[in-house]
This record gives C-alpha cells, sequence and structure tokens, in this order.
C-alpha cells in the first residue's frame, strides 16, 4: 500500500492572550513547520487584529475576520451578537468540513466545530488540563471538560504534547492507544533584539510571564525575608490571578523595595528590563497543577537572552548539570535564600556563562529540529487506518 503524504496542514488554535508567551510560540511554529516544507495554513478561534499583520502570511484563505468577528467588531444589539454566536459556529463548521489539507492540527480548547472534522485532527496539550482546572475551582469549566474534553480526544488521530509526562497522562486518563509527539516548547531568538554578553552584578532577579499560583512566586518573595536576598530584588514583570495575592505577601512583608511588580510589558521595553537580570525565575510550584515535567516558553526566552534560570520541576530539554539552572525541590516551602545567594555568587565568577547559555539554547531549543521530525509524526497519522 502507498503512503499518503502530508503537504498540507490546518493548525486552529486561540492565541489566549496578548498577555501571554502563546501568540509567539504558535507564530514561530507556523514560520518553522512551513519552512520545512509542509504548506501550514492558520485558522484562530479569536479575533488577532490586535497583533496587527504579524499572522497575515499564515492564514488560511477562508478566514476574514470582519465576517467570523462581526459581532465583536462592530457595536451591535445584545440579540445581534447572540444570533452572530452561533452564525460563528455554523462558518467554523462549515470551514472545517470543507478544508484543503492533509490533516489539522489543533491547539486544544474546548472548540466544538473541530468535532465536524473529516480530516484527521492532533490535539497539543500543554497541561493536564483537568488538573489545572481544578486549581481555578471553576465548576462550570470543570464540567465542560468532563463532557467536551473526553469526545474530542476520542475523535482525535493523535497527540502532541509539550512533554512526555503530559502524553503519558493523556493515554492513561483517556485510554487512548494514538501516535504521539513530544513536541517541546520553543524560542526563536532571531526575534531578540538584545542579548546579554555578560551578568551585570546588579543583584536583580526576575519573572516574567502570566502569574499563576504554580509559578510558586510566594515561594521566592518569601526567600526574601532573609538576610541573604536583603540587597537583592526581585522584579515580577506581567499580570494574572495571583498577582493580588503576592502583592499582599511582599506588603505584609515589608518587601516593598525589594519586590517589584511592574506589569506586562513587551518587546524591546520588556528586553531592557530583562537584559538588567543576573538570574530569572521559572517555575517553582508546577506541582501545584499536578505536574513534575514542563517546558515553559519563559524559561526558553530568558535562556535564549543568555539569563541562568532557577527552575523547580524536571524539564526533559534541560540535563539536571548544567550549570546555568538552579534546580530547586518541588514544593510549597520559601525557597532557601542561602542556595539562591551561594548558585548568585558562583554563577558571577562564571566566565561567558551568557555565551554558554545562548549557544545551549541555540544548538537545542530551537523549532528547525524538531520540525524536520513532526513531518514524520503526521505521516504516520493520515496512514494510520491503511
Amino acid at each position: 500500500m502507498i503512503k499518503k503524504e502530508v503537504t498540507k496542514v490546518l493548525f486552529i488554535s486561540s492565541l489566549i492572550s496578548i498577555k501571554s508567551g502563546v501568540p509567539a510560540k504558535v507564530h514561530n511554529r507556523l514560520k518553522h513547520l512551513n519552512a520545512s516544507g509542509i504548506d501550514v495554513k492558520f485558522l484562530p478561534i479569536h479575533p488577532i487584529a490586535i497583533y496587527g499583520n504579524k499572522f497575515n502570511d499564515y492564514l488560511y484563505d477562508e478566514y476574514d475576520e470582519n465576517k467570523f468577528f462581526h459581532d465583536v467588531l462592530t457595536n451591535k444589539s445584545l440579540l445581534y451578537r447572540i444570533f452572530y454566536k452561533i452564525y460563528r459556529k455554523y462558518l467554523y463548521i462549515k470551514t472545517i468540513r470543507c478544508c484543503k489539507c492533509d490533516v489539522i492540527y489543533f491547539r486544544y480548547d474546548h472548540f466544538i466545530p473541530i468535532l465536524f472534522s473529516r480530516k484527521p485532527y492532533i490535539i497539543e496539550h500543554n497541561t493536564m488540563e483537568m488538573e489545572e482546572f481544578k486549581t481555578k475551582n471553576n465548576k462550570t469549566i470543570i464540567f465542560k471538560e468532563m463532557i467536551l474534553g473526553r469526545l474530542l480526544r476520542k475523535r482525535a488521530a493523535g497527540i502532541i504534547g509539550v512533554t512526555p509526562e503530559i502524553i503519558e497522562y493523556e493515554k492513561k486518563k483517556y485510554n487512548l492507544d494514538l501516535p504521539s509527539f513530544n513536541y517541546s516548547n520553543t524560542f526563536d531568538a532571531s526575534d531578540l533584539k538584545l542579548k546579554k554578553e555578560g551578568l551585570n552584578g546588579n543583584k536583580i532577579i526576575i519573572f516574567v510571564g502570566l502569574i499563576g499560583v504554580w509559578h510558586g512566586l510566594d515561594r521566592m518573595i518569601k526567600a526574601f525575608q532573609s538576610d541573604d536576598l536583603k540587597d537583592f530584588k526581585l522584579v515580577i514583570v506581567g499580570d494574572g490571578e495571583a498577582k493580588d495575592d503576592l502583592i499582599k505577601l511582599a506588603k505584609s512583608s515589608n518587601l516593598e523595595k525589594n519586590v517589584l511588580f511592574l506589569g506586562p510589558m513587551y518587546g524591546e521595553e520588556l528586553e531592557k528590563i530583562m537584559y538588567e537580570a543576573d538570574l530569572a525565575v521559572g517555575s517553582l510550584a508546577i506541582h501545584r497543577k499536578g505536574l513534575t515535567q514542563a517546558s515553559p516558553l519563559k524559561v526558553r526566552h530568558y535562556l535564549a537572552m543568555g539569563i541562568p534560570t532557577i527552575n523547580a520541576f524536571d524539564d526533559p530539554d534541560l540535563p539536571k548539570s548544567l550549570p546555568f539552572i538552579l534546580n530547586l525541590p518541588a514544593n510549597d516551602d520559601p525557597v532557601d535564600a542561602r542556595i539562591v545567594r551561594e548558585y548568585y555568587d558562583k554563577i558571577m565568577s562564571y566566565r561567558n556563562i551568557c555565551e554558554d547559555i545562548k549557544k545551549f539554547a541555540r544548538e537545542n531549543l530551537t523549532e528547525e529540529a524538531i520540525a524536520s521530525r513532526f513531518k514524520s509524526f503526521l505521516i504516520e497519522v493520515v496512514n494510520r487506518d491503511i
């Protein structure tokens, strides 16, 4: 039997929020999958006008934002908007059923129209969704995940996970016998205007991203109560559901001068702040989502810039022996300030540390190598039932 080839892919995704790293990840993936020889087109499931023309080169031919989101882009009545939401579902169903592609790449969401696809679809999972939803205690979304989540997975033809742990979780929890692919998060360093040439000695520790409880910034703030970090600053760049509690914690601990909240920042403005940092925080409480493994975008961003990083999880792409990663225990205890201070003193004496970090990121955390292997997985998916 002659195997089917894969030449065209429809990529369906929400971009979640301009405050997250997801838009950059999606753009990076579209760029490099197309560069690998696959014709990948993007069908967004939320308006993308806020991103300007960033995604224009990759948009699916049948996607017209003014048509799909006419109700959102115009000031119409409530009744009109309710009707149009139903009509939008029809537009997506029609587009997906008639799509000219070999396979659909679907970044997981509670998106009903994908169930009407005539083409095989694969689902990308970036977390253990149910475990994360439970931490938010949102009964509506948990109920949707219980019903719709199972149905979406049962119709899928393949699984993508950003870590092997997530793939195994999906297979075991939903009893799935499907082809799978570990597609770790990557970062496109070519987008950076600034990269560190050396550590500044500013004693600034930075965190960048959506501020969730699983990042464990409470653990780091509590560490600043120690004299070991009294002359350090923790700069938190971003917004999120845990921010208010962290501000209260810093205030009650009399750490307002040491812990600074700058709000969301982007582009060169963000890079300038990151450039001043000597250390960066990845995630310190990923276990609160039931995970032991992760491959955060923010960590790839730090390393691409040449910043040593503090983590408290297993990243399959980062060997434990790397001298520019401080691996802490995954628990809810305050971070040991003495360990952080000793690590800081150690990396300050490491010659060419920033160059070594950037070299490692360039050779191990880019999209090119993974994209070339991904096509073989797609071919396996489309030929599964032959």
